[in-house]
Formats: C-alpha cells, structure tokens, sequence
C-alpha cells in the first residue's frame, strides 16, 4: 500500500472502540491512488476519544476527536490535492511521516505513535511567572448561600474542596480554575486546583481564576499547582488560609504554549491508561469475587 503509493492516510482508533463485540485496537486506512502519488508522505490521526467511553456499555461523554480529526483529513487532503503539504506544529492528534521513512527498516509499521515526535522539556528551564501575572483572579464575583438559604436546583454549588451541593441559580457560565482558600489542603497531591466548566456557582472558599489562554492552559495552572507544597504560603492558626495576595504571588514556570498543549496531551493520556486500569483491576476483582461465591454455593 504504501510502496505502490495507495495509501495516504492512518486514523488511529482507541482500543475498545467496537465494544461490546470486540476490544482489540483498530485503524483505517485511507487508499486513494490518486492522492497518494501526490505526496511523499502519509498522515497519521491518532483519535482518543470517540464521544464514548471504552467499556461494555459505551457511555456518552463530553470528550470527542472526531470533528478534529475530519477536520484535519479534509484540510490535509485538500492542501494535497492543491499541490500544497500541511504541516503540524503542535503533535496531539495528527503527524505526517515521510514514506522513505516508513519503509526503510523493511517492516512498513503503519503504528503512528512510532514515528512521533516529541518536544524533551525534561530539563528545560522555564521562565518563572507569579499568577498574578498570568490569571485574573475573580473572587468579588463569588457569593456564599448559607445551607438554609440554598434553593435546590441543577447547577453545581462549589466550595474549597468541590461540589459541595445543587442550586437553583448560577453565578459563571464559562471554564475558570478553582483553587481552595480555606478548608482544603494544600499538600503536594491534595488536588487543591480543579476546572470548574458549564454553569455555576462558587462561595467564597475557594479562589476564582481565569487564565490568560494566550499564555497559560488551565489544565496545565491545576496540574502545577497541585505538584506543588503550598503549606509554606498558607496563613493563620485557627482557621488556615491560602489569602489571596498571597495566590497572586506564586511562580509557577510558564514553558512556550506549544510545549504546554505538549505536555497537557501526554498528561491527559497518562491518566487514560490509570482510568482503564482502574476499570480492569475492578472487574477482575468482581470475577474474583463471584468465583469464590460459586465455592460457597452462592448465586451469581
């Protein structure tokens, strides 16, 4: 196929797709004679998600590469066929890989993470930029209900910690950071950072932040703040608190954005592989479980 020049395109699909029926990883492949003598090389879509989650029942989610993933064949395929040859700058879903390349160890691997190019910020050194610099902080908009006083309704009420109830009304209607300010924890690992996405509503115990996307991701703000110990920047004895002068003033590295949708990919790919673990270590200990039941004359 791609000796012969059929073969232009690889989309990737994640593993569990076709489930119930099957679970092995599957991908298309995209022939056309014509297109493919054009170019000198192929393009590989690797598709994370799918609008669905990977286990037996394919639960809707809110995750899904497939409009991206068109998007990218179509405009890839029309470049070609224009005598133009697009080229990505940022890896997290579509590459293109040189033909010369695929065939010269012989194999002709059609694996698209094998020829993946990543960016090693492993020692890099950043510039070191206090939040201030890099979020609006938006806490005079937060507004605290007593308990009594809360309506219940559909929209997330949220506190230092989380969700900490459902209310009738909502206070933000866009994707913002939240970060706890008194009740949390603020260890390394304590998830004191968290999104907050659709409507709601935020008290005045956890801290309100809007990044400046032009220079910093929100998903990366929450996993940096949560690598990081801020027991040192918390004041008070009775009741501790991260105030908010004091958030305005913590350095966190701020690496290029291409670098940080990078890494944020790798990271969001990571913890995938941990939920699908999670998934499988759980079933298996529900088999485990029924088969020492059918010992014990149990019925399954």
């Amino acid at each position: 196929m791609v000796k012969e020049n059929y073969l232009w395109a690889v989309v990737s699909l994640p593993a569990g797709v076709f489930q119930p029926y099957s679970g092995v990883k599957t991908s298309i492949l995209l022939l056309d004679r014509e297109l493919a003598k054009r170019t000198d090389e192929i393009l590989f879509v690797k598709v994370e998600n799918d609008g669905f989650d990977l286990g037996a029942q394919r639960r809707k989610i809110d995750k899904n590469d497939l409009p991206k993933a068109l998007e990218e064949i179509n405009e890839w395929r029309k470049n070609i066929g224009n005598g133009r040859e697009q080229k990505f700058l940022f890896p997290t879903m579509a590459i293109s890989v040189k033909k010369e390349k695929i065939a010269e160890n012989g194999d002709y691997n059609l694996t698209g993470d094998r020829y993946r190019e990543t960016v090693d910020y492993s020692n890099a050194k950043w510039p070191m930029v206090e939040l201030g610099e890099v979020c609006e902080i938006l806490d005079n908009l937060r507004k605290p209900i007593t308990k009594s006083d809360r309506t219940s309704g559909e929209y997330p009420y949220y506190g230092a910690t989380g969700i900490l109830d459902y209310v009738q009304d909502y206070i933000f209607d866009e994707k913002l950071v939240l970060i706890g300010e008194d009740g949390a924890k603020w260890d390394k690992g304590d998830k004191t950072a968290f999104i907050a996405t659709g409507k709601y509503w935020v008290n005045n115990h956890a801290h309100v932040l809007r990044p400046d996307r032009s220079k910093l991701l929100d998903e990366l703000l929450v996993e940096l703040i949560n690598s990081m110990d801020l027991s040192k920047y918390i004041t008070g004895i009775t009741v501790p608190k991260l105030n908010q002068g004091t958030l305005r003033s913590i350095q966190i590295p701020l690496p290029p954005l291409f670098v940080q949708e990078q890494i944020v990919a790798e990271i969001e790919s990571e913890q995938k592989a941990i939920d699908e673990c999670k998934k499988l270590i759980e079933k298996m200990q529900k088999k485990i479980e029924a088969k020492i039941g059918e010992v014990w004359g149990e019925e399954i």
